[in-house]
């Protein structure tokens, strides 16, 4: 084989006609004048694990500036940057860290563009300014906007969460259409809520894009944008038209006529009850309690509308006021209620004290829901009786001695269901007429002040000009005496006259009202129902039966019931039918009232002596338990009072259940009316059953009654009431505390424990 040689001189030329690459550092150019971005220099992409800017990234073996610039800007972000040739990354944040010297972003962008530009290398990025950054902020809506704020796990806006990876705050409006505050939240969550958030975050916080709008921010973590809608004037009910959102008081209520609590309350029915016996004002409170009044009292603050925001138990698109929070509604006044100067033979004397327990008049009575003055005028004088008085907007009663004392004209607050022109007493408080006579004797009292605006009337003294055919009894200045005061006839004019002058004049005595028997039942006790049943019971049945009755029976004093079953002996089912008819005929079946003494400066006794603990002790009560438990503390103390100084205490520090009965062996009542048993309870917790069952028994018969609960709330006062027909003239009644395993500490007060007469 021939060898292959080469000139010298062919080596060269051959060596200069070749060319290899080399590695050439490409420094970046400027943008150009009219790009809408701005370098700003090449830096260290990763700090500490975390890219500089990462909100959004894509890469692309095409990567050029501009096309980065283009991903960022539809992202609507403020920096961008190209790194590794071929990646882009953007975000809002602005690194740190100084830049590096150009030199280490050298990789050449694969896909073009401005020549000589780099894109990067590793761990390297060319940073930029987008200038089209268009900036975010909360949405601009047609409803105000609140601000951002702080949230937490237990949600400041809890309900009807949406997430949404098309999140913007109209579709979070839209969401939340039935709610009066709404709220977005970490990019893609609405929250709604009827409670106005309340703490405030600086703005830069609420700082994610909305995942449906790159120009709104949508939160952050534990942040809320918030927006409230416009709280709607409430529409009028029949006459009545919205008047506003007011402080409540459960000690001085603001509308101080009737009431009515229903779990399924709306404006509709409170204001039929309240129309019902023409009252003007009609309010609703805490989503089942319903009032009514002839004005709104002084010492009430009208607050903004969305601090009643209680949705109604029965209509929860009507907001019915809120804890100590009033939604009253007002209709067209007509005259302001008066008493009536005379009606009839009777003149007016004053407002008056009167007890559900202990009449102050006890001839006769009636009820009606047409009830005027006039009406209760004549039904009493048909059977000759001395006096009348007007209660509770529709009871009339009788008397020829009259119990109680004076009361300021203001606690005589409701009009008469039949004339809304007239007053008609209130809770446990009369409009007193008696007829007119010329005195024996006579005492004077200080004046009672009546409240601005409402009007009272009064007996004329002996200088006020008077038709010569009314004469009225003279006031003398001398001290009160404790002697009865006896008025001889006259004859009077028969028509009605108004007065509206404040009424001095109180020269009565209070009867003594006792039940006889003193314990009675008003019918048969429940125990002594199975022997009358249809067919008549077994042997065993009957015997079972009749034990039950008679122990029921034998806590009463009433006498000759025993001898009915002890008569007719119960060896069969028969003779049961026998000893239940004996039982129903008993002459002393049914508790009649007697008047048996005369104190002209008797108070009234309350259904529940020392309910309010003002004695300092537990007085009357008695406190029960089960075990021992040396880590429960329960005494009368001035810690907490709900009114006055003093409260019962529950004070448990354990860690197993506890329970414990405060018992008041002795309420005397009025068999066959009906009673509202109320109290006030505070507890430090939610999970123990803190608030406390309330129970009436008699002769084992149980009524009353509400079973255990968690409290309401905690660390405030609330109000509790059951409503109850008393079966007997006397009960005992028990409130239990139950605390379970683990819901400690567990501490409870209670106070204002009450019964009054409603009906």
């Amino acid at each position: 084989m021939a060898s292959l040689r080469f000139p010298s001189l062919g080596l060269l030329a051959l060596a200069s006609s070749l060319s290899f690459p080399t590695a050439v550092y490409a420094r970046p150019q400027p943008c150009p004048r009219d790009a809408p971005y701005t370098h700003k220099g090449c830096f260290v992409s990763n700090t500490n694990g975390q890219r500089i800017v990462n909100t959004a990234t894509y890469a692309d073996d095409a990567m050029t500036i501009a096309s980065c610039a283009t991903f960022c800007t539809e992202k609507n972000l403020k920096y961008f940057g190209v790194e590794y040739g071929r990646e882009c990354y953007c975000g809002d944040s602005f690194p740190a860290d100084p830049a590096v010297d150009t030199s280490e972003c050298s990789f050449t962008c694969p896909g073009g563009g401005e020549t000589g530009q780099t894109c990067g290398a590793g761990d390297r990025i060319d940073l930029y300014q987008n200038n089209l950054y268009a900036g975010r902020a909360p949405a601009t809506l047609d409803i105000p906007y609140l601000g951002c704020f702080v949230d937490s796990g237990d949600r400041v806006l809890p309900d009807n969460l949406l997430g949404s990876d098309e999140m913007t705050a109209e579709l979070c409006e839209a969401h939340c259409s039935d709610y009066f505050y709404f709220g977005v939240e970490y990019g893609r969550e609405c929250w709604c809520g009827d409670i106005k958030p309340t703490n405030p975050a600086p703005e830069a916080e609420c700082s994610l894009t909305c995942t449906g709008d790159v120009k709104q921010v949508c939160g952050a973590g534990g942040r809320l944008n918030a927006w409230a809608r416009p709280w709607p004037v409430p529409s009028a009910v029949g006459e009545y038209e919205y008047n506003g959102c007011y402080t409540d008081r459960g000690d001085k209520h603001t509308l101080t006529g009737r009431v009515e609590y229903l779990s399924d309350m709306t404006h509709e029915k409170c204001a039929a009850f309240c129309d019902k016996y023409n009252y003007p004002f009609f309010g609703v409170e805490f989503g089942s309690q319903c009032f009514c009044g002839t004005k709104i009292e002084d010492m009430t603050e009208i607050r903004p509308i969305e601090e009643c925001s209680t949705k109604c138990g029965g209509e929860l698109s009507q907001r019915c006021g809120a804890a100590n929070r009033l939604s009253i509604f007002e209709k067209p006044a007509g005259p302001d209620p008066v008493n009536l100067d005379r009606v009839g033979s009777y003149s007016y004397k004053s407002c008056w004290t009167d007890d559900v327990n202990e009449r102050v008049l006890t001839g006769s009575e009636y009820r009606s829901d047409d009830m005027t003055v006039e009406s209760c005028a004549a039904f009493c004088s048909q059977q000759n009786f001395e006096f009348f008085g007007v209660e509770y907007a529709h009871e009339c009663y009788c008397g020829d001695k009259l119990g109680g004392a004076v009361a300021p004209e203001g606690e005589c607050s409701q009009v008469c269901a039949g004339n809304s022109a007239q007053w008609c007493g209130g809770a446990s408080r009369l409009n007193i007429y008696s007829l007119t006579r010329l005195p024996s004797r006579s005492f004077s009292i200080p004046p009672v002040s009546s409240p601005p605006g409402q009007a009272s009337s009064s007996v004329p003294s002996s200088s006020s000009s008077v038709p010569s055919s009314s004469p009225v009894p003279s006031i003398s200045s001398s001290a009160p005496t404790p002697s009865s005061t006896i008025f001889s006839s006259s004859s009077i004019s028969t028509t009605a006259s108004i007065s509206t002058s404040p009424t001095t004049t109180a020269p009565y005595c209070d009867p003594t009202t006792t039940w006889s028997p003193e314990r009675c039942w008003a019918s048969l006790p429940p125990a002594c129902a199975a022997l009358g049943k249809t067919p008549v019971p077994n042997f065993v049945q009957a015997s079972m039966s009749a034990g039950s009755c008679s122990g029921s029976l034998a806590q009463g004093t009433a006498t000759g019931f025993q001898s009915c079953l002890t008569s007719y002996q119960i060896p069969n089912r028969f003779t049961a039918s026998n000893a239940y008819a004996c039982l129903t005929n008993l002459p002393n079946m049914y508790c009649t009232m007697t008047t048996t003494s005369c104190d002209p400066f008797a108070t009234p006794t309350p259904a529940v002596p020392n309910g309010d603990f003002e004695s300092g002790n537990l007085g009357p009560w008695t406190v029960q338990m089960g075990d021992a438990y040396p880590n429960l503390a329960v005494s009368v103390s001035d810690e907490k009072p709900h009114t006055g100084r003093y409260s019962f205490k529950f004070d448990y520090k354990g860690n197993g259940g506890v329970w414990m009965y405060l018992r008041h062996a002795d309420v005397k009542l009025q068999p066959g009316a009906t009673y509202e048993l109320s109290y006030w309870n505070w507890a430090s917790n939610t999970d123990a059953y803190l608030d406390p069952s309330v129970m009436m028994m008699a002769g084992g018969a149980r009524f009353g009654f509400n079973s255990y609960r968690p409290a309401k709330r905690a660390n405030e006062w609330y109000r509790q009431a059951v409503t109850f027909v008393a079966p007997t003239s006397y009960a005992r009644l028990d409130l239990q505390f139950l605390v379970v395993v683990g819901a400690v500490p567990a501490l409870s007060y209670v106070d204002d424990i009450a019964i009054v007469k409603v009906i």
